[in-house]
């Protein structure tokens, strides 16, 4: 005889942590402090920008995709190109609503630091 199973239960993919979200970062260290940028993760894997307040307010962009890695629950790893050859990868805790991580292209990398929030 077969015993009958509760199918599981349904879990949030990490990646839906992101996808299909906007989020606002605020970024708080160096030279990128008080740079807030608006970040549109789309179901496809690609994302758009804009930055909302700081020295290159109403800047826009897209990135052809955006990679993720959970590292535990609530703590992520986002990679993506900012522009052509220039990436940000950050880890992003959504417990305590901080990121940090880096910014830079072959030549130079910057620490980035901040908090972010889902619109």
């Amino acid at each position: 005889m077969f015993a009958l199973r509760h199918p599981p239960a349904v879990e949030t993919m990490p990646e839906d942590r992101f996808r299909g979200t906007m989020q606002r970062w605020t970024l708080t260290n160096g030279e990128r402090r008080a740079i807030v940028c608006d970040y549109e993760f789309c179901a496809d894997w690609s994302l758009t920008w804009r930055v909302v307040a700081g020295p290159t307010q109403g800047q826009v962009g897209r990135a052809r995709q955006f990679q993720i890695q959970e590292v535990r629950a609530d703590v992520f790893v986002v990679w993506f190109a900012t522009m052509p050859g220039t990436t940000l990868t950050a880890v992003v805790d959504f417990r305590n609503a901080t990121l940090t991580g880096f910014t830079g292209d072959a030549y130079e990398t910057r620490p980035v630091t901040g908090t972010f929030c889902t619109l």
